[in-house]
Formats: structure tokens, C-alpha cells, sequence
């Protein structure tokens, strides 16, 4: 038994937007527009990691400076305290 183009299984059939075969296209022609959408939006967040990770980095540096300032002038400030009290005691009134 030949088959040829005009049995059943071969025959031209005029194009149906609702077939299955139609709607399985537009699906996967949908996921690859979202593949490409999603790569892009991975490569900005990738970007946008770095940028906040050297912000974050330099906040804690800057913390760290003023803390380190703060915590210099209050010594100094208690010290100086501390010696003009004594030499007030040393000096008397």
C-alpha cells in the first residue's frame, strides 16, 4: 500500500490558530522570549550586586573610620581631664 499526499494522514490542512500544534508554538515562541528577558534581567542584578557590594564595603569602612575618630578624640578629651584634674591637685587653687 503508497501512500501519496492526498491520503488522510497527508493531506494539506489550511492553518487553525487554535490547534494544538499552533498553541504549543506560541508557548514555547512565549518561554523563549522569557529565556532572553530573564538572561538580561540576570546580567543588570549581576551589575547591581556588584555596585551594592563595593557600597556596602565602603560604608563599613567609613563606620569603621569614625569610630575609630570618636573614640581617639573621646580618649583624648578624657585624658586631658585627667591631667588638668591632677595638676589643679599638684597646683592647688
Amino acid at each position: 500500500m503508497a501512500f501519496d499526499e492526498t491520503d488522510p494522514p497527508f493531506e494539506h490542512r489550511r492553518y487553525d490558530p487554535r490547534s494544538l500544534d499552533s498553541m504549543i508554538s506560541k508557548v514555547i515562541s512565549h518561554l523563549e522570549q522569557q529565556d532572553a528577558t530573564l538572561q538580561r534581567i540576570e546580567a543588570g542584578v549581576a551589575k547591581t550586586n556588584g555596585r551594592v557590594t563595593v557600597l556596602e564595603f565602603w560604608r563599613a569602612k567609613v563606620t569603621a573610620k569614625t569610630v575609630a575618630y570618636a573614640s581617639a578624640v573621646s580618649t583624648v578629651i578624657g585624658l586631658a581631664g585627667w591631667v588638668f584634674d591632677h595638676w589643679a591637685k599638684i597646683v592647688g587653687p
